[in-house]
């Protein structure tokens, strides 16, 4: 079970990190979130552009108060940027320390997963030791957190001369590459 939270975890991190993430309130009706990367796949946080006449912003009167304390809990002194729905909830869209980061509720407002980005100051310090320990000639560019009620899956970029890889670490420090690219 919770390998299958861990690839399903995976799956979701892998559309929205590398393709412009869409969520719907009808199948017609898209949220875009424009993000640029850069050739080191670094986020250059863009916030989000509607391209829908009809867009699926929430007004914060209409978010579930459920969803609405939980996020201040979770995310305290944090201006969320945008509320949105989609078929099965609704996001928090909001920018912290430079990065747009994104957390997930269901229609009732219950939380069901986190995705955190930030640099490799902020990643806890036992998941980055195992990180240098196999790549230690290799600097960390990226990091987006995944966390889910099972576990947190930590999503590495690292980037030696024209070599990129994604690794995928768990909380408990297990590693493998999830993605190897090649600068152009």
């Amino acid at each position: 079970m919770k390998r299958k939270v861990l690839e399903v975890a995976a799956v979701i991190f892998y559309f929205v990190s590398f393709t412009s993430y869409a969520c719907a309130q009808k199948e017609n009706h898209l949220f875009l979130f424009n993000k640029q990367i850069s050739s080191g796949l670094q986020r250059k946080p863009e916030f989000a552009k509607w391209i829908s006449a009809e867009s699926s912003e929430l007004n914060s009167s209409d978010v579930q108060i459920r969803a609405m304390k939980d996020f201040k809990t979770r995310f305290a002194n944090t201006i969320v940027v945008k509320w949105c729905t989609f078929e099965n909830g609704m996001v928090a869209y909001f920018k912290k320390d430079g990065y747009l980061n994104r957390v997930y509720y269901n229609k009732a407002g219950n939380w069901q997963y986190s995705l955190i980005t930030y640099g490799e100051k902020d990643l806890p310090g036992d998941i980055r030791a195992s990180v240098k320990s196999v790549y230690y000639d290799w600097s960390i560019s990226h990091v987006e957190e995944i966390q889910t009620s099972e576990k947190t899956v930590y999503m590495v970029t690292v980037e030696s001369g024209s070599q990129i890889r994604r690794l995928r670490l768990d909380d408990l420090g297990n590693m493998d590459i999830y993605l190897e690219l090649n600068k152009s």
